[in-house]
């Protein structure tokens, strides 16, 4: 499972080879998140909520306004990333993806937001330290696959 910027991916491996017929991918990656958390905090506190601050609130974990922790903001931000979470495992039911059963690997710069509730809800996931590097590697890895592949076809 890779939690992107713009959204999260799950692709299937077999012996260590992609299996393209079933990746799917969903919008529910990080923008999507801090869209809801900057919607949910501007309502609560009567204020635009700008991307960055959102951004910076789903890294703190609250909203600092005029230097002035929110302490009520803290909750907020819990519950929208734990519906997150719960979003991204409901769209893989969805598509017939079993996170439960599956050895599943989690990468993306998303995913070190979303670490400690990902484990909390897939305590069997792997996460990666560096879950960045990871999808550069897993991409040149498919590029690698799809490469060899369209040279056999030309031989």
């Amino acid at each position: 499972m890779d939690i992107g910027s713009l959204n999260t991916t799950f692709i299937a491996f077999d012996h260590l080879i992609p299996q393209y017929n079933k990746t799917t991918s969903s919008e529910l990656g990080i923008s999507f998140l801090r869209a809801k958390v900057a919607e949910v905090l501007g309502t609560k506190y009567g204020t635009i909520i700008s991307d960055s601050a959102s951004e910076q609130a789903l890294r703190n974990q609250y909203l600092y306004m005029y230097g002035e922790k929110k302490e009520e903001s803290h909750e907020l931000i819990k519950r929208e990333m734990t519906a997150h979470v719960k979003a991204i495992i409901n769209f893989a039911r969805s598509r017939k993806i079993s996170l439960e059963s599956e050895k599943v690997i989690v990468v993306g710069g998303g995913s070190l937001l979303l670490r400690a509730t990902i484990a909390h809800f897939l305590p069997h996931a792997l996460l990666s330290n560096d879950p960045i590097w990871e999808t550069v590697k897993t991409f040149l890895y498919i590029l690698e696959v799809k490469w060899n592949a369209k040279k056999k076809l030309q031989h």
